[in-house]
Formats: structure tokens, C-alpha cells, sequence
């Protein structure tokens, strides 16, 4: 990698974010491509996000995907953002389109795309529970409506939960609500989009007993350091079908970087630099 005045800077804000495995996996991509550029992480606490934008545009930064809790505090400091973006009051990824700087979600579609990718999309009809109300939730709960998914949305925090209504959940509950516990055990597939079990703090789980899910029931979990959570452990010691969320993040990256650079993603490329990347430890 050669860094010169034409270098143009790709980057990530989360909190935390030392543990993405995105700039790995972007860089193998620039660099693959040819493309003289480079992808850095950026530790962005909530009170700076709007120092953070105005960053982005004294600086001239052509991209940024941003990652939790950022997704929706983001919105209100950009200048358009895409019909889905909009919809769901979510972004992840930021971009620049005719001067302004517009805000995109690619968690949903690269998401479904992951599951496809491993032949698990569920049936058009079949319950899914997806814990967690975040802005990860938000793409993840549209998505699995638009394909035909009854999807119940299980949170600590009801009202956060409540706008995931008009997203396509067609129900809401705690964790011990009946609406959540019943869904449980019809659900052909259970999506945590939480925090919960994210490296460093491992051994902790969403409140769900995974001893009352169907023996067919996929267990789906958007982390993917460490590979197995807590959640995909349990899940995995009784014989359920596991998916972390390694896919997921190469698949909505491709998306992103296709959107930044309009060229076509090697994805299989960003697959092998994620992989390298968690199998070697890096934090």
C-alpha cells in the first residue's frame, strides 16, 4: 500500500470498534482492486457524532460504514438519504452523490444475502424471532417481512421496540412476554442483533431458553467475534443449524463498496481477508 496525495480514505466509526474486522477486509479489497485507497477505524463516542460528519466533509472522506450504536443517531447530520434509509431511520453507510452526503443501509439486503449464501432463508410464512431493537434490528426486521416472514421482535425495552411495528414486525414483547415465549417455539429462525456476546465481554446471551426452539430452528447471530457466542454455543450443543455473522458482514461490505467505488465487489476477496483476520486474533 502506497500513500500519496490522490490516496483517498475509507473508514468505520463504531463504539467500540477496535475489534471490525472491516478495514482488513476493505484493504484487501482496495488493494485487490487497485484502487489507491485506505480503510481506518475510528472509536467515535455518541456525544461526537456531529463533529464526526463535519469531519467527514472538511476532510474530504469518501466513505464511512458506521456500526453500533451510531446507525440511527447519525441520520439527522446528513443531507439525503436512500428510500430505505429513510424508512428505516438507519444508516450504515455513508457516501457521497452529487456533492451531498447521503446515508444508505446495506444491513438488511447483505443479511438476506448471507442467508442465502448458506441455504437458509426461511420459508415465506415461518415465524422468526429477532432479539434486540437496534438499528442492526431494524434492517434485519424489514428485510425478513419484505420476504414473507412472520417476525416477532423480542427487547428488554418495549417502547424502543414499538417502531419495529410499522417495519413489518408483526409482534412485539420482552423476553418473558407469552407473544415472545410462543413465537420461540414455532420459529424457524432466531436472529440476535444485540451486543450481547460481542468479544470482549463473551459468556453472556440474550434471556431466551434455547431448549424450547424445534430441532429445525436456525440460530443466527450478527457477531462474529468470537465465531461462536454464547448464543450459537448452546444452540450448536443441541444439534440446531448456526450462522455468525462473518457472511453478513462481507455481504453487506460488498454493498457498501460497491456503492463508494461503482465497480464490482471481490467478495471472495473480502471472505478470505475476514477469515485471515478473526482466525489470526486481531483485536
Amino acid at each position: 500500500m502506497s500513500l500519496n496525495g490522490s490516496t483517498s480514505v475509507f473508514a468505520v466509526w463504531g463504539c467500540p470498534v477496535k475489534h471490525s474486522a472491516s478495514p482488513a477486509m476493505h484493504n484487501a479489497a482496495l488493494q485487490h482492486g487497485g484502487i489507491n485507497g485506505v480503510y481506518v477505524p475510528f472509536e467515535v463516542q455518541a456525544a461526537d457524532i456531529a463533529a464526526a460528519v463535519a469531519g467527514v466533509r472538511a476532510l474530504g472522506i469518501r466513505g464511512v460504514n458506521v456500526t453500533v450504536p451510531h446507525k440511527e443517531a447519525v441520520v439527522p447530520f446528513l443531507d439525503a438519504l436512500t428510500p430505505e434509509a429513510e424508512r428505516l431511520g438507519a444508516v450504515n453507510t455513508l457516501y457521497w452523490e452529487n456533492g451531498l452526503l447521503c446515508g444508505d443501509t446495506t444491513d438488511g439486503r447483505g443479511y438476506i444475502a448471507a442467508l442465502r449464501s448458506d441455504g437458509l432463508i426461511p420459508a415465506p410464512s415461518s415465524t422468526v424471532v429477532v432479539l434486540g431493537a437496534g438499528g442492526s434490528a431494524r434492517s434485519v426486521v424489514s428485510a425478513l417481512s419484505d420476504i414473507g416472514c412472520k417476525v416477532i421482535v423480542a427487547n428488554r425495552t418495549l417502547a424502543k421496540a414499538e417502531g419495529l411495528l410499522s417495519l413489518g414486525a408483526s409482534a412485539i414483547g420482552g423476553y418473558d412476554s407469552t407473544v415472545v415465549l410462543e413465537a420461540l417455539t414455532e420459529a424457524t429462525l432466531v436472529v440476535n442483533t444485540t451486543t450481547l456476546g460481542m468479544s470482549p465481554n463473551v459468556g453472556v446471551m440474550p434471556d431466551i431458553d434455547v431448549a424450547t426452539l424445534q430441532p429445525s430452528c436456525v440460530v443466527s447471530d450478527l457477531i462474529y467475534r468470537p465465531d461462536r457466542t454464547e448464543l450459537l454455543l448452546k444452540a450448536e450443543a443441541r444439534g440446531l443449524r448456526v450462522q455468525n455473522g462473518l457472511e453478513m458482514l462481507v455481504q453487506q461490505g460488498a454493498i457498501s463498496f460497491e456503492r463508494w467505488l461503482g465497480v464490482s465487489a471481490p467478495v471472495h476477496v473480502m471472505r478470505q481477508a475476514v477469515q485471515e483476520s478473526i482466525q489470526g486474533g486481531v483485536k
